[in-house]
């Protein structure tokens, strides 16, 4: 009788343990970046090198890889990121992850004398990357704005 009571459990506990470990993972969160280089690769093309920070909501670690993102300043198209190595994400904390964003070097300078006067500037980045678990990947889109704070002087 025990084991027959026993035995009928274990189709429901396997359900529940399916049914919660199939939830949709949290789209994870740009959270910033810190550690900004600048290298010119020639005449009009120009790499800006940061580390991006990145927020995993998630209770439990994912892999990220395949990170693009069109960036912005002030609604202007200001370049993109690309990344497409394999990174693990832990859970619940924030992680970094080396970035370089290719830009226009004439455009930068032409935004940027635009921007003289100016205090702050809006920062935008939007796109997607692919997050999975155990060989398994889904695309989550990726979204940035903050006003940023421009301290030349």
């Amino acid at each position: 009788m025990r084991r027959k009571f026993r035995n009928s459990l274990y189709p429901i506990f396997l359900w529940g343990i399916l049914f919660t470990s199939c939830n949709q993972p949290q789209p994870v969160r740009f959270a910033g970046y810190r550690n900004i280089h600048f290298s010119n690769q020639g005449f009009s093309t120009g790499v800006i090198q940061m580390d991006a920070a990145f927020y995993n909501p998630n209770s439990y670690p994912m892999k990220i890889k395949d990170a693009h993102l069109n960036v912005f300043i002030n609604h202007l198209p200001f370049g993109e990121i690309t990344q497409d190595s394999l990174r693990l994400m832990p859970a619940k904390d924030t992680f970094f992850m080396p970035v370089s964003v290719k830009i226009n070097l004439i455009d930068f300078i032409q935004k940027a004398a635009s921007l003289s006067g100016s205090d702050s500037i809006l920062l935008e980045a939007n796109g997607s990357c692919k997050i999975g678990k155990a060989g398994v990947f889904i695309k989550m889109p990726l979204h940035y704005k903050s006003k940023e704070v421009l301290n030349i002087f």
